[in-house]
C-alpha cells in the first residue's frame, strides 16, 4: 500500500514540476512581449521602417527569449518540452524566412506571419489549458485563441484595411499576451493546480 502511495506521490511530483515549468516558460516572457509589442507599434508610426526587417527582428527577439527560457526551464517531465522546443524552432524558421528570403519566389509577409501565428498561438492554448487550471487565469488561454484568429486574418488578407499590417496585428497580440501573462505571473499559484502529495 505504501509502495502504491509512493508511486502516486512520485507521479504527482512529476506533474507538479511539469506544471511549474510550463508556467515559467510561458509567463516569464512577458517583458519581451510588452517591449517588442511597443516597438512594433511605435516604430512604424514614428519613422519609415521596412515591415519585413521589423517583423524579422521582432520574431528573432522572441526566438532568443524562448531559447534562454528553454535552457533555464530544462527538459522536465512529459512532452511539454517538445512543444516548447517546437514553437522556438518555429520562431527561428519564421524570422529566417523573412530576413534571409531563401526562396526564389516571394512569400508575402502577411502570409508568413499568419502561418507562424496560428501554430504558435495554438501552443499558447495548449500550454494554458495544461498549466492554468484555475478559471481566474485561463485568460492566458483565451489570448492564444485570439492569436489564432489574428493569424488566420493576416494569412487570408482579410480585412483589407490600411492599418491592418503584419507588424500592427502581431504587436497588438504581443501586448495582449504580455499583459495577461504579467498580470498572472504575480498571482499565487491556486491550490487547485497542485494536489497534495500525501
Amino acid at each position: 500500500m505504501s509502495e502504491e502511495k509512493s508511486e502516486i506521490s512520485m507521479d504527482q511530483n512529476l506533474r507538479n514540476r511539469a506544471l511549474l515549468s510550463s508556467r515559467v516558460f510561458l509567463l516569464v516572457q512577458w517583458p519581451a512581449y510588452i517591449v517588442l509589442g511597443i516597438v512594433g507599434l511605435l516604430l512604424p508610426a514614428l519613422t519609415h521602417v521596412d515591415q519585413s526587417v521589423l517583423m524579422g527582428a521582432i520574431l528573432l527577439g522572441m526566438a532568443f527569449t524562448k531559447i534562454i527560457v528553454l535552457i533555464k526551464t530544462g527538459k522536465g517531465p512529459g512532452s511539454c518540452f517538445c512543444w516548447r522546443a517546437g514553437v522556438t524552432a518555429l520562431n527561428i524558421i519564421a524570422s529566417y524566412l523573412i530576413l534571409a528570403n531563401p526562396f526564389p519566389f516571394e512569400i508575402p509577409l502577411h502570409m508568413i506571419i499568419g502561418a507562424y501565428m496560428v501554430p504558435a498561438s495554438f501552443y499558447v492554448v495548449l500550454e494554458g489549458r495544461y498549466s492554468f487550471l484555475d478559471r481566474r487565469i485561463e485568460i492566458v488561454t483565451y489570448s492564444g485563441f485570439l492569436g489564432m484568429v489574428i493569424g488566420v486574418s493576416l494569412f487570408s488578407g482579410f480585412p483589407e484595411i490600411a492599418f491592418w499590417t503584419p507588424s500592427f496585428a502581431y504587436s497588438i497580440y504581443l501586448l495582449i499576451l504580455g499583459y495577461t501573462s504579467q498580470h498572472f505571473t504575480f498571482l499565487k499559484i491556486p491550490k487547485g493546480d497542485f494536489h497534495s502529495a500525501d
